[in-house]
């Protein structure tokens, strides 16, 4: 199985290649999903993040999978919030680390449920 490839920005240094295989990524979010979101209830995931970032591979791609919710990609439009409605389901965030993050967050790496 081939490595993904991600690549770190460069805010804090000379930019950083890492590898992934499918079943390292499935795994991290079998682990964050356990760890931070726990029973949550959710009947979808925004992400914030481009899906060539790793957070938005994780939480836009395989978290979707793994919790078989759809998926709604705002990367492209940073400052829009997920439209809510009490008749839809609640939500959960997915957004890149701090400073790279949508207003409203106040957790950015572990996103927001309910």
């Amino acid at each position: 199985m081939p490595d993904i490839a991600f690549a770190t920005s460069g805010s804090t240094g000379p930019p950083v290649t890492w590898l992934r295989t499918e079943a390292q990524l499935r795994a991290e979010v079998r682990l964050v999903h356990e760890a931070v979101l726990g029973a949550a209830r959710f009947g979808r995931i925004v992400s914030y993040a481009p899906p060539g970032h790793l957070y938005g591979r994780l939480y836009g791609h395989e978290l979707p999978r793994l919790r078989d919710v759809p998926v709604t990609g705002l990367w492209d439009e940073p400052l829009t919030l997920p439209r809510s409605t009490t008749a839809s389901p609640p939500c959960w965030s997915a957004c890149p680390p701090p400073g790279n993050c949508s207003p409203g967050t106040s957790r950015p790496w572990r996103g927001t449920a309910g």
